[in-house]
């Protein structure tokens, strides 16, 4: 059984450019496959894929192997960044596709047997287009739901409504639920505008132009959020940013992860960029420098970045004498007033692999659902490797567990003092009595 788990961008380039799949890294990958694979093997689509792809595969696999059997089943993974242990170990399903012959029923009864752990009522066997399209459906629907809540966000800043009150009374309509409706600066990362891209595109060529225009928006409002954010910012200062300094705090996508890729951030910061500030200062607990600069230098160019932001290790020299402080990420340690979440219950926090991976834990067993694991280290990399460096943890556990002294922070402020939440977690109330005025996405 091989799992094929490569990476499956939006193309760039060519026909379908900035909607559809770049397939490079798949094809790639199955051909190597065809090379050397087995007779009877069975090879597992892990990747987000379009739809259709088992095919494709099997199609290649023909081509360059004739007359030899083998498999092809779609089992879309359904994880979180933050928690895709926990969402591996108790998943709500697993979507296993497969051709529906009897050959290809037999190799999902073998995948769905690896899935020992996952009660058998969890496990559901479609066939590969329903599992692949699925995939892209789930992801496409999560981020509508946070675009929809954006879009009301508008109408609460022009009404007087509360984004969060609504939420709230929505989310306990139990046909709707809670889960995704947390306005903000929209959605990020490389999993929902990509998927949605990929959606509208299969809609397009099919020839259904409303389906696909109907998808498209939903990318459309996450993008517009950004720019409303932006524009509240520029406002303030009658369009005219010139001699003055921004702070970031936060520039993830997605909050307690280091993933900046597609960061709702770089659009509001190459806004600013705009309106030639004199400084944009970025402070994230996870993230690191050049992976900041790598994705601001792709949007906004080098020499941009290069003469007018800084990415600071300290929050506090990052919003020392500035103008206004943008939140965005709604980390802990970024909250004050409201009543904080209890910091995480691990027994025990590492500062990297290594560490976890010390003498005294190397011959470690334990044993779940009736088999035994063994933990057996591989050999170390160099001391110049750079994905070492890049997944190295860029702060201490104290400094990720400290919370801002946001009085602190209003100390050093310019006058008039002005803090942008771009993701609805902070106190507005407690802000104004250290003298800070604040705006908030989906309150007036």
């Amino acid at each position: 059984m091989i799992f094929l788990a490569v990476n499956t961008p939006t193309k760039t380039f060519g026909l379908g450019a900035g909607r559809a799949t770049d397939m490079t890294a798949v094809d790639g990958a199955v051909q190597e496959i065809a090379r050397y694979a087995k007779p009877g093997a069975i090879i597992v689509e892990k990747s987000t894929v379009p739809c259709g792809t088992a095919e494709r595969v099997r199609q290649t696999l023909t081509t360059l192997r004739p007359n030899t059997p083998f498999e092809v089943l779609s089992n879309p993974e359904f994880l979180s960044e933050g928690s895709a242990i926990d969402n591996l170990v108790h998943p709500d399903r697993v979507l296993i596709g497969s051709s529906g012959t009897a050959p290809g029923r037999r190799a999902a009864r073998m995948l769905a047997h690896l899935y020992s752990w996952v009660p058998p009522t969890r496990i559901l066997q479609v066939n590969a287009w329903s599992s692949e399209l699925a995939k892209l459906v789930a992801n496409a629907m999560l981020a509508q739901r946070i675009s929809s809540i954006n879009s009301v966000s508008a109408i609460c800043e022009k009404t007087g409504a509360d984004v969060d009150q609504v939420a709230r009374a929505i989310g306990m309509d139990a046909r709707i639920g809670p889960q995704f409706l947390k306005a903000g600066v929209g959605f990020g990362g490389s999993c929902f505008r990509k998927d949605i891209a990929s959606l509208t595109y299969l809609a397009g060529s099919l020839g259904l132009d409303e389906v696909a225009h109907y998808w498209r928006q939903v990318n459309a409002m996450n993008e517009y959020q950004r720019v409303r954010f932006a524009r509240r910012v520029i406002d303030r200062f009658d369009g005219n940013l010139s001699g003055r300094k921004i702070a970031v705090l936060g520039f993830a996508f997605k909050k307690d992860t280091g993933d900046t890729r597609e960061s709702p951030v770089v659009d509001v910061i190459r806004l600013l960029l705009e309106e030639r500030p004199a400084e944009i200062d970025i402070f994230d607990l996870f993230c690191h420098e050049e992976d900041v600069l790598c994705e601001l230098e792709a949007a906004c160019g080098k020499e941009a970045v290069a003469a007018r932001v800084k990415v600071l290790s300290d929050p506090y020299l990052a919003c020392s004498q500035a103008n206004a402080v943008l939140v965005m990420t709604d980390c802990e340690q970024f909250k004050n007033g409201r009543k904080r979440s209890a910091a995480r219950s691990d027994s025990e926090v590492f500062e990297s692999l290594d560490e976890m991976l010390s003498p005294v834990r190397k011959d470690e067993e334990w044993t779940y659902n009736g088999a035994t694991y063994r933990l057996t280290p591989e050999e170390g990399c160099g001391s110049d490797c750079a994905a070492c460096r890049s997944w190295a943890p860029p702060r201490s556990v104290a400094v990720v567990n400290e919370p801002l002294e946001w009085a602190r922070i209003a100390y050093n402020l310019r006058d008039p003092k002005w803090v942008y939440d771009g993701r609805g977690c902070l106190d507005g109330a407690e802000l104004q009595k250290l003298g800070v005025e604040s705006e908030a996405i989906g309150r007036m």
